[in-house]
C-alpha cells in the first residue's frame, strides 16, 4: 500500500577492530607519500618518533604510493595507515577494516586546522580567469586518486557544469608529487594544475619557485591557513586495520589524542595533533556524484532486481492485459491481490521492531482511537492489545495531552504532512528515557504512530559528549601545567634570576636580532671575587646569602626591560645588554661594580679588599662588525679572565683599558 513508504529503519553500526595477533613489539605504519617519498617521510618521521616514545613500541613508517599500501593492506603487512580521504574510501570499501580512529590536526602559519582544501592554479601570464574558461585545457593533476589534488577541483568544475570525466584525455597525471604538477605548469606542459592546500605555500618558501610565477583561480575567502580554490573537506583519517592488537591500539589511540602542541618537530612537519574522527560523509558524496572510485562502476540491474521494484506496476499491466481478455477474471484477480496486499501489511506490521499504532479521528478531530497496535508497540509502551484497542489516546495515556503529542496529532491529521516529534520522560526531575516518533496520515485518513524507545542510544551519546568535555578540560589543564613546569626550569633556584639554560636560549635569540637588524650587543661577564675563600670562612649558608644579595643587585640595577642579568655557574653571573653603545655598556658596568660595592659585604679574606667585591670582563659587538656568538662570549670570558689577574675588584674589556 502507498503508506508503507513512509517507514524507515536507521542502523549504526560500531565496527571494533579485530586482532589478528597479540603483543607487537613493532607497529608498521603506512603513511601516502603525497609529497614524494623523501619529503614525506622527512614530515612524518617526528610522529613515528613520538608515538614509539609515548607507546612504548618500534613504530616502523613505511612511505608508500596508493598502489604499493594497497598492496600492502591486501597482505596484511601494516598495523594502522593515514592517507587522503578519497583513497580511505577505496581501501575501506575493498578491504574489511575499521573506520577513522583520529582525524589529523594540520599546522601552518600559527592555525590549526583539521580540513584541506584543492588549489586551482595557471601561470602568471596565463589568459585564464575563471573556472569557466578550463573547460578543454590540458590539466595536470598527482592522480585521479588524489583528494586535494584532483576531486575537489573536479567537484568545483562539476557544479559549473565542467565534467572533466567526459573528456579524461586533457587530463594528464604526472604520478609524483603535487611540487611536479606546479613544475608541469610553468613548463608549458599543462595549462592548469591540481594542487593540495599547502603546496604552493611551501615551495615559495624554499625558493623553488616565485610568488610571481603562478596565479590562482577560483580563489576562496576562508580563515583557512592556505590559499584554496574549493570548499573545505575533513583532513586525514588514521585508520586501524585488523592485524594491530587491541591494547597497541589503544595506546596508539592515546597517544594520538594527547599530542600537545609543544613538539617542534611535529609542529614544523605541520602536525599540530589529531582529534576525534571527522565525517566522511561529504567526501563520499563528492565521489558519488562525480562516479569516481570506489563508486565509479554502474551496478548490474537483474530480472529480479526489476521485478522487486516494480512489482505493482507489472501486476497491473498484467490485470489491464487480462482485463481485455476476459472479464470475469479481472475479479477474480482483483480480490487474490487485495488478500494478499493485506496479509503481507499485516506481517510487515508484525514483525516491525519498531512499535506501529493506527488511529481513527474522532468526530470533532480532537482525540484519537485506537484501531490496532503491534507486538512491539505493546513491549515499549508495556500495555496489551485489549487494554488499548476501541480506547481514546486521551483515555489511556492521560499525559499525552501535555506531553504536546495531541498536538501533533491534530496537525497531522489536519495537513497530512508527516511530522517527527522526540519525546524525554522524566523521573526525579532527571531525564529518564527517550522516544522518537513519526507521526503520518494515510490516504483512508487513518494516523499512524511509528516509534523506537531510543534511550540506550542517547545515554550513549551523552556519555561520550561528558567524556570528550572532561578529555578537553584534562587537556587544558595539562597545559597549564607544562607551561608553570617551563617557566619554573627557566629560574635559578638560588636567586631566583635567570638560570644558564633561559641565558643560553636568550642569547641565541638576541645575537640573531642583532645581527637582523644591525643593532650592537654587550655581554658582562661578572665572577665573585675569592668566593670559596668566603665560603670556607663564613660557612654555604652565608655563601648563598650573598649570592642573592649581589643577584638581587645586579638586577636592580638594570633599567631596561630588554636587558638580562642571570646566573651562569657556582658565583659567576652573565648579563647581556642589546642595542647600547660602548660608552653605555662601561656605564652599566662601572654601576654594576659600585653597587656591589655599596651593599658592603665584609669578607675579611680577599686580597682585593675588606668587604665581597665583583670581577667585570666586557665584550662588545658594534653593528656593521661580525662576531660569532661563540667568539663574542669568549672574549667576555677572556676579559673577565684579565680583570682577576690584574687585581679584580675591576672591569676589563679585550683590546682597552679600564
Amino acid at each position: 500500500m502507498p503508506f508503507m513508504h513512509y517507514f524507515f529503519a536507521l542502523i549504526l553500526l560500531f565496527f571494533i577492530p579485530i586482532s589478528l595477533h597479540a603483543n607487537h613489539t613493532e607497529i608498521h605504519f603506512g603513511v601516502f607519500a603525497y609529497l614524494g617519498k623523501e619529503e614525506t617521510a622527512r614530515k612524518y618521521q617526528p610522529l613515528a618518533d613520538y608515538l614509539s616514545e609515548t607507546t612504548g613500541k618500534k613504530i616502523i613508517l613505511e612511505v608508500l604510493t596508493q598502489e604499493e599500501m594497497n598492496e600492502k593492506v591486501s597482505r596484511n603487512e601494516l598495523d594502522i595507515l593515514t592517507t587522503n580521504p578519497t583513497h580511505f574510501l577505496v581501501l575501506r570499501q575493498q578491504y574489511a577494516f575499521s573506520g577513522a580512529i583520529a582525524t589529523l590536526v594540520g599546522y601552518s602559519k600559527g592555525v590549526a586546522t583539521s580540513e584541506l582544501a584543492g588549489v586551482i592554479v595557471v601561470r602568471a601570464d596565463s589568459p585564464i580567469h575563471s573556472i569557466s574558461e578550463l573547460k578543454a585545457k590540458r590539466i595536470a593533476t598527482p592522480s585521479t586518486k588524489h583528494m586535494g589534488g584532483f576531486r575537489a577541483q573536479a567537484y568545483e568544475l562539476y557544479k559549473h557544469g565542467i565534467n572533466l570525466q567526459s573528456n579524461p584525455s586533457n587530463i594528464i597525471e604526472t604520478k609524483g608529487s603535487h611540487q611536479e604538477v606546479v613544475q608541469t605548469v610553468l613548463k608549458h606542459k599543462a595549462d592548469v594544475g591540481f594542487i593540495r592546500d599547502g603546496i604552493l605555500e611551501e615551495m615559495i618558501e624554499k625558493g623553488e619557485i616565485k610568488a610571481n610565477d603562478i596565479r590562482v583561480i577560483n580563489e576562496q575567502n576562508t580563515t583557512h591557513p592556505y590559499i584554496v580554490s574549493t570548499r573545505l573537506y575533513p583532513e586525514w583519517p588514521v585508520c586501524a586495520l585488523p592485524t594491530i592488537d587491541d591494547d597497541d591500539l589503544k595506546l596508539i589511540v592515546s597517544a594520538l589524542f594527547t599530542i600537545q602542541p609543544i613538539h617542534k618537530e611535529l609542529l614544523d612537519a605541520g602536525i599540530y595533533g589529531y582529534t576525534m574522527p571527522a565525517d566522511y560523509l561529504e567526501v563520499e558524496q563528492l565521489a558519488r556524484e562525480l562516479r569516481l572510485p570506489p563508486f565509479d562502476q554502474t551496478p548490474s540491474i537483474s530480472y529480479r532486481d526489476i521485478w522487486n521494484q516494480f512489482a505493482l506496476s507489472i501486476a497491473i499491466i498484467g490485470l489491464l492485459i487480462t482485463l481485455l481478455i476476459l472479464y470475469f477474471l479481472r475479479e477474480r484477480f482483483l480480490k487474490k491481490t487485495l488478500k494478499e496486499n493485506e496479509e503481507r501489511f499485516r506481517l510487515l506490521i508484525e514483525n516491525m521492531n519498531s512499535g506501529v499504532a493506527i488511529y481513527n479521528a474522532t468526530e470533532d478531530g480532537k482525540d484519537f482511537i485506537f484501531k490496532t497496535i503491534n507486538p512491539s508497540a505493546m513491549r515499549i509502551d508495556q500495555i496489551s492489545y485489549d487494554q488499548v484497542i476501541g480506547k481514546k489516546v486521551s483515555e489511556v495515556f492521560p499525559g499525552a495531552e501535555a506531553m504536546g503529542v495531541m498536538d501533533t496529532f491534530r496537525r497531522v491529521y489536519k495537513t497530512g504532512k508527516s511530522e517527527h516529534f522526540p519525546i524525554s520522560f522524566y523521573q526525579d526531575g532527571k531525564i529518564a528515557g527517550w522516544r522518537e516518533n513519526f507521526i503520518y496520515k494515510l490516504p483512508n485518513g487513518e494516523v499512524v504512530a511509528v516509534y523506537n524507545d531510543v534511550t540506550e542510544q542517547m545515554q550513549t551519546r551523552v556519555e561520550l559528549e561528558k567524556a570528550k568535555s572532561d578529555l578537553e578540560k584534562a587537556n587544558q589543564s595539562l597545559l597549564i601545567k607544562n607551561d608553570q613546569l617551563k617557566e619554573l626550569a627557566m629560574i635559578d633556584g638560588l636567586t631566583k634570576i635567570a638560570n644558564r639554560r633561559l641565558f643560553d636560549e636568550s642569547y641565541e635569540k638576541k645575537y640573531r636580532e642583532t645581527l637582523r637588524s644591525k643593532k650592537s650587543l654587550a655581554i658582562l661577564m661578572i665572577d665573585v671575587d675569592n668566593f670559596k675563600a668566603y665560603n670556607d670562612h663564613y660557612g654555604h649558608a652565608a655563601g648563598d646569602e650573598c649570592l642573592i644579595e649581589i643577584a638581587a643587585s645586579l638586577k636592580s640595577s638594570l633599567k631596561r626591560p630588554t636587558d638580562i642579568v642571570a646566573r651562569y655557574g657556582g658565583e659567576e653571573f652573565v648579563i647581556l645588554l642589546k642595542d647600547i653603545e660602548l660608552k653605555g655598556a662601561k656605564k652599566v658596568a662601572n654601576t654594576l661594580l659600585e653597587n656591589i660595592r655599596a651593599l658592603n659585604i665584609v669578607h675579611e679574606y680577599s686580597d682585593a679588599a675588606s668587604y665581597v667585591t665583583v670581577s667585570i670582563g666586557l665584550a662588545f659587538q658594534e653593528p656593521q662588525d661580525f662576531i660569532t656568538k661563540e667568539e663574542l662570549l669568549k672574549q667576555a670570558d677572556d676579559a673577565l679572565y684579565k680583570a682577576k689577574a690584574n687585581g679584580r675588584n675591576q672591569i676589563f674589556m679585550v683590546g682597552q683599558s679600564r
